[in-house]
């Protein structure tokens, strides 16, 4: 995942500077332990990171497959379909209506569909993701933004969850950047990235979520590369991940 990255943003930005300074941001910003984890994080962004560099270099067998095993990675990956869209049409919004453009996000979908037969013939159920996120972590479908307020701003709101939405709420609003630079495609991605898992109307795992999300990493990289002392900073940001990693060990809500 992470040499994909790399290769990714050296060949977007043609500038191998950010691109250096962008990967080590994302392996030491906070919370990003859980690329090391036993979770999924990684294996997403890997196979999210490789549908985009596969678009960047025109190759539409290698983003059939990935895309494939993005959604079967986790279920939202479907979703991604939208910046990936966008992004193919970065550069010419002339092609919007080309069907000849789409039709790679065919296997995606059926890929998709696949798994949601998968868990109907197996548990029952299509929709038997949603199914667990109610029972075994209290969710319940509502606008993202009656999230943050119940969580923010209830007086008997959760500390961990608290910190949370306030933690989401600062990239939610960071996102805009990229609508300012017309890079549309990471907007999406942000943008859903964090605003999807708060429909399920808690903010439980917000920093997990967000450390997919790497145009923030991009965006960071730019700025830390242009600065007199780039390794302090890379040095305060992986003390920074250290303490948080000692909330994972310590069982603590704040790193779930």
């Amino acid at each position: 995942m992470v040499v994909v990255f790399f290769l990714f943003v050296k060949e977007f930005l043609h500038d191998e500077k950010i691109a250096f300074f962008s990967t080590l941001l994302l392996i030491v910003f906070p919370h990003h332990f859980y690329f090391s984890m036993v979770y999924t994080e990684s294996t997403f962004m890997f196979f999210l990171i490789a549908c985009f560099y596969s678009l960047l270099r025109n190759k539409k067998e290698l983003f059939i497959i990935s895309s494939m095993l993005l959604v079967l990675t986790r279920i939202n990956g479907i979703f991604m379909l939208i910046p990936l869209a966008l992004f193919i049409n970065r550069n010419d919004n002339q092609k919007w209506f080309k069907i000849s453009n789409y039709y790679i996000f065919i296997p995606m979908i059926f890929a998709f569909f696949g798994y949601m037969f998968f868990l109907k013939t197996t548990l029952g159920d299509f929709m038997a993701f949603k199914v667990v996120a109610e029972k075994n972590w209290g969710g319940h479908l509502q606008l993202p933004f009656q999230t943050y307020i119940d969580c923010i701003t209830k007086n008997g709101a959760d500390l961990f969850l608290r910190y949370n939405a306030i933690y989401s709420l600062v990239f939610l609003l960071l996102s805009f950047v990229f609508l300012f630079k017309k890079q549309y495609s990471f907007f999406a991605l942000c943008i859903i990235g964090i605003l999807i898992p708060l429909l399920e109307g808690s903010t439980i795992s917000q920093p997990r979520f967000i450390s997919i999300l790497f145009p923030y990493s991009i965006l960071f990289g730019s700025m830390i590369s242009k600065m007199r002392y780039p390794n302090a900073i890379i040095a305060l940001l992986f003390l920074l991940q250290l303490i948080t990693f000692g909330f994972w060990n310590l069982s603590l809500p704040l790193s779930f």
